[in-house]
């Protein structure tokens, strides 16, 4: 698509013998918290749509930028051995989405990038004895830049979650909130 663009569609589906979930087990006398173990959920399918847009944005002026966005569909299905029921995988969400600003400069070895990344609800219906649990759809911001200093060698620096949003877990009439915090990474890299 032009000289820096790209559509894509791509379909997938998987077949995976011996899913692991993390699931409660018990409830610890002394604190009242749920205990939580990975156990084997029985055999899963996965399938989906994944669909990639990448492209510059020359037509705007903006030849050192470009635009890459990415969005998947995807469902699952599980045969619970404990109860026979089909049910989605846990935690398994059904949209993905990334949207991703770019800027690289060759000449002077400089690139930045913006980005929004979506994470959808979340269901886990492990237990039909009690509600279903969900975490609420979950966006972040991240930023990243990199400079090339001399040769393979350069700094880079990157920071995720900028707006410091929070996770949301909904479980009967509970309600929890996650402080997940930003983060920041920053180094040298050497490329040989």
């Amino acid at each position: 698509f032009g000289r820096s663009g790209l559509w894509a569609v791509g379909a997938f589906y998987k077949d995976i013998d011996g899913v692991i979930e993390k699931r409660q087990v018990g409830v610890d006398a002394g604190t009242g918290k749920p205990i939580e173990m990975p156990v084997n959920a029985g055999n899963a399918k996965v399938k989906g749509l994944d669909f990639e847009v990448r492209t510059g944005l020359e037509l705007l002026a903006l030849p050192d930028v470009s635009l890459h966005a990415n969005y998947t569909l995807q469902d699952s299905e599980v045969n619970d051995p404990n109860t026979g029921a089909s049910r989605r995988m846990k935690d398994h969400p059904q949209h993905l989405g990334n949207l991703i600003l770019r800027y690289g400069h060759k000449p002077l070895g400089f690139g930045a990038s913006l980005g929004l990344n979506y994470i959808g609800k979340k269901v886990d219906e492990t237990s039909p004895l009690t509600p279903t649990k969900t975490e609420k759809a979950f966006t972040t911001v991240d930023a990243s830049l990199t400079q090339r200093i001399y040769g393979g060698a350069s700094f880079f620096a990157s920071a995720n979650n900028l707006l410091n949003e929070k996770r949301e877990k909904q479980d009967g009439l509970k309600t929890e909130r996650e402080e997940v915090g930003r983060m920041f990474f920053a180094g040298l890299r050497f490329d040989l």
